[in-house]
């Protein structure tokens, strides 16, 4: 990063690398080491060209720290110096639209204007009468916005314009829709088991019956420790391992 001015270089060229060196604080989220560069490049925000104090202002207006950008535009605004550079108007509306406007100062902007030596009357009366009719516009959106939230309330719409009743019942109904599809195809999967491997669902429902012997059927005896209950629990490994097991273990 550049940390030193360039003495040697034209005022085009020091714009340029000041305005490079600004991008690339910004792309480096060291934004609060632009000001302290800018100052040190042209000893005072003040005395710095109208497209770098634009970026600055902007930077600064990103991040919303509000107050350093009207130091900013305070300070070069009032500089006598900077009244007949070219960019001094798009700089005032730049101040406006993006520090005056979002913190919603509206009544703020005459006055500010008022403080523009570089503006003629008649622009600052063309100005003045533009940003009202902004904020007429700004106004009248937000009020029609509002009536259709109402409406939207009373009439259970969605956003979007559908009932939001209806939208709640073809959601309920395609859950249902999924659950009857999930159960017929699940009865389709057991109906195919027991055609082509009915034998398999035999040696289950024996497994079953002599895990039922085993746990409720055995004597008071601790359990698994009775002749009956070793014989009925081998039986099930037997079962368990021709059905499941390598082939090779299955045999045995």
């Amino acid at each position: 990063m550049c940390e030193k001015p360039f003495y040697f270089f034209g005022s085009n060229e020091t714009e340029s690398v000041c305005i490079l060196a600004i991008q690339a604080y910004a792309e480096l989220n060291r934004w609060p080491e632009v000001l302290p560069y800018v100052n040190q490049l042209y000893n005072g925000i003040e005395d710095c060209p109208a497209k770098v104090v634009q970026l600055c202002i902007l930077l600064h207006a990103k991040v919303k720290v509000y107050s350093t950008s009207n130091a900013i535009a305070t300070l070069w605004l009032r500089n006598p110096k900077n009244y007949t550079q070219p960019g001094y108007r798009i700089v005032a509306e730049l101040y406006v639209l993006r520090v005056l406007i979002p913190q919603n100062k509206w009544s703020d902007i005459p006055a500010f204007l008022n403080t523009c030596g570089g503006i003629t009357d008649n622009v600052k009366e063309e100005l003045t009468k533009y940003f009202r009719g902004v904020e007429t516009d700004l106004r009248l959106q937000e009020e029609k916005q509002d009536d259709r939230k109402r409406h939207l309330l009373k009439t259970g719409l969605s956003e979007d314009g559908r009932d939001g009743a209806s939208e709640k019942s073809k959601s309920s109904d395609s859950l249902e829709d999924k659950v009857i599809h999930l159960v017929t195809k699940a009865g389709q999967y057991v109906a195919r088991c027991m055609v082509l491997n009915l034998n398999v669902l035999w040696k289950l429902a024996a497994i079953g019956v002599c895990l039922y012997l085993i746990a409720f059927h055995t004597t008071t005896e601790p359990l698994f420790n009775t002749p009956r209950a070793i014989t009925l629990l081998e039986g099930c490994l037997k079962l368990w391992r021709s059905m499941f097991a390598p082939y090779h273990l299955a045999k045995t």
